[in-house]
């Protein structure tokens, strides 16, 4: 993550017409919904952490990691499922040069991937779990999300996922299917999870 700062801070990226352009550098890396779940991320380790001494209760890390667990599942998949083969397979134009070159570097796939590998791991090697009715929680953050990239778009003419365009023929439609998958990862990991801290406990 620290790499991808500095390492792909020299390209732009540009809206859709190319006139307007900026560089990929600073606050401006840190608005895209896969940063926003790395930093998630982060505060849930150190939250976990601070539990072993009773400053944080246990309740709050188990919400942190629901969210954090469901968003890095849900950039993993969308990113190889959908932007990566769009950016390979497509004809792209040249405005969109630097969007890509972020998405397909090996910082890129170090950030879309490694997110979902070390929450595995943790989910793994502890006894955590996700919670059906901390899904709102969940929602809560990629409604956040969605806002700001709305608001991002509004400000710079850049979308950073072109999906999420209110303007798009049936924006509706597809903002709701995203909520939807977002929904469903959020009940896999809840059997998953569950059903990992069942096998731990009856483990001699």
């Amino acid at each position: 993550l620290g790499s991808s700062y500095f390492y792909l801070s020299h390209l732009e990226i540009c809206d859709d017409s190319g006139k307007k352009c900026y560089q990929f550098a600073g606050l401006l890396q840190f608005s895209t919904f896969t940063r926003w779940c790395w930093m998630l991320q982060g505060i849930y380790y150190i939250s976990t952490f601070l539990a072993h001494f009773e400053v944080v209760c246990m309740r709050v890390t188990q919400v942190l990691f629901g969210v954090s667990m469901a968003s890095a599942i849900m950039v993993t998949t969308t990113t190889y499922g959908v932007l990566v083969p769009g950016a390979s397979m497509l004809p792209q134009p040249p405005q969109r040069k630097g969007a890509i070159t972020v998405l397909l570097s090996y910082q890129g796939h170090i950030m879309h991937s490694l997110n979902s590998i070390f929450l595995l791991i943790d989910m793994r090697l502890s006894k955590q779990t996700m919670q059906l009715a901390d899904l709102p929680f969940g929602i809560l953050w990629a409604v956040c999300y969605i806002l700001f990239e709305w608001c991002f778009f509004n400000s710079t003419g850049i979308w950073h996922y072109p999906f999420l365009n209110y303007n798009a023929p049936y924006a509706a439609l597809i903002h709701l299917v995203v909520s939807l998958v977002f929904a469903g990862y959020w009940c896999a990991g809840c059997r998953v999870t569950s059903a990992m801290a069942s096998h731990k406990q009856h483990v001699p």
